[in-house]
């Protein structure tokens, strides 16, 4: 009977042990949960993330795996490729971290909004991978270009701003000009390039989170260190009310305070909806005193900061 309970203890041990490797396994599944890919949702309307696993560990055999993915058609309901099934990828290259892209002519036939989705999946799928920092499109052998006749170049995951955490109702392609600090920090430089938004996302904000990111133009840098600091932004009879979280006021940077309010006051008034921007810094942190700060205050455009080519 000892030897039978002897045996019994063993036993529950083992499986208590089990119990233990599978749960460490399963915890460990989850903190490493796949690389995620961006599909369309089942209406075509909207960006679909899905974390996939690879069966390759090189960077060209990734790149393979995942453009079967985006143009193979989905068993799942939820969602579809964003690349259709009459668009095709003809060859791709991938030299010093940009990946270029060569589709089929058929591509010229999507529609506007589905074209733009199709970059920003393609482009948000791609550049998640080591060694991909930036994609190019091409049509057979010519370059992508806008309605417009300009040529798209290379994109990177700043090129769409969106919350991809949420399903976009569309998206919006449009050039826009922007003012963004010289390196030394006490100028601006300007910056036209083609953006893209969903409608989720108010302009002015649009424009406020691209002086966030890394400037495309040599010499320049971004306006602001962290996109944390722009609180809001919303228009009424022609003025822009922008307001900064103190941080703005302890960022480490050498942009001076002008080169910093006219970079927001020159790339917001290139609308035609705003003729002025009213500034206001708000504590959300008892840390940090917000009191006699110069930023505060009413902004028309001021051109005399904007370095000539």
């Amino acid at each position: 009977m000892k030897r039978i309970w002897k045996i019994l203890i063993v036993l529950a041990a083992l499986v208590l042990t089990a119990g233990i490797i599978v749960t460490a396994c399963g915890s460990k599944k989850k903190e490493n949960s796949g690389y995620t890919v961006y599909f369309l949702n089942k209406n075509a309307t909207a960006l679909y993330p899905v974390n996939v696993n690879f069966r390759t560990a090189d960077v060209d055999g990734q790149i393979g795996e995942l453009l079967s993915l985006l143009t193979s058609k989905k068993q799942e309901v939820e969602y579809t490729n964003p690349i259709p099934d009459n668009v095709s990828v003809r060859s791709y290259t991938l030299t010093e971290g940009q990946l270029e892209l060569h589709f089929s002519r058929d591509y010229e036939s999507l529609g506007s909004i589905r074209e733009a989705l199709l970059r920003a999946a393609v482009v948000k799928t791609f550049c998640g991978l080591d060694g991909v920092d930036s994609v190019v499109f091409y049509v057979v052998d010519e370059p992508l270009t806008d309605s417009y006749g300009n040529v798209i170049t290379a994109m990177t995951q700043n090129s769409f701003v969106d919350d991809f955490a949420r399903e976009q109702e569309a998206v919006l392609t449009k050039q826009m000009t922007f003012y963004y600090p010289t390196a030394k920090g006490d100028k601006l430089i300007e910056e036209t390039r083609l953006v893209h938004y969903n409608t989720n996302i108010s302009l002015p904000m649009m424009i406020l989170n691209y002086l966030s990111y890394t400037p495309e133009t040599a010499g320049a840098q971004a306006t602001f260190s962290s996109r944390n600091v722009i609180l809001n932004a919303t228009v009424s009879d022609g003025i822009c009310y922008v307001d900064l979280d103190a941080s703005i006021l302890s960022q480490e940077s050498n942009v001076t305070q002008e080169a910093l309010i006219y970079s927001i006051v020159d790339s917001l008034t290139t609308q035609d909806s705003i003729t002025k921007v009213k500034i206001t810094v708000l504590s959300t942190t008892s840390a940090i005193d917000v009191e006699n700060n110069q930023l505060e205050g009413t902004y028309e455009p001021n051109v005399s900061l904007i370095e000539e080519d």
